[in-house]
């Protein structure tokens, strides 16, 4: 669907991931978490079980020229999500305040939160909502 923007230029909106550049100078990723055994994950989603606006601020980096994709915390899968941001520049947190210790084992926030911590102190870029 098509839209003016204030430039009269017409911008299309993306309503799915767009791919990511080849060869781009900085590697994003979006951060979301969805509560075990609640509705689209949580009464933040959509339909699709993604934040409403974690599609949009992907595409934005795409469109700037970085590679982003979105990436999902699982609370039992915390060693594999540490080792898939490696690689990543930097992390855009779209996780509500809280939501990591709801449906989840005790600790979850902590050990999310150290890792994030962790990330910063090597120099990466973390923005959180």
């Amino acid at each position: 669907r098509k839209r003016r923007t204030t430039t009269n230029q017409m911008a299309e909106r993306f309503n799915e991931l767009r791919q990511s550049p080849e060869g781009a100078k900085w590697t994003l990723c979006v951060v979301e978490f969805n509560v075990p055994g609640a509705k689209n994950g949580g009464s933040d989603k959509g339909p699709n079980g993604h934040r409403i606006d974690s599609i949009p601020i992907a595409n934005g980096v795409i469109r700037a020229g970085g590679s982003c994709t979105i990436v999902k915390y699982f609370h039992d899968k915390h060693d594999e999500f540490a080792k898939q941001i490696e690689s990543m520049d930097a992390l855009i947190v779209r996780i509500n305040p809280g939501q990591l210790s709801q449906g989840t084992s005790p600790g979850t926030q902590e050990r999310f939160d150290t890792l994030m911590n962790e990330q910063l102190a090597k120099g990466k870029l973390v923005w959180s909502s």
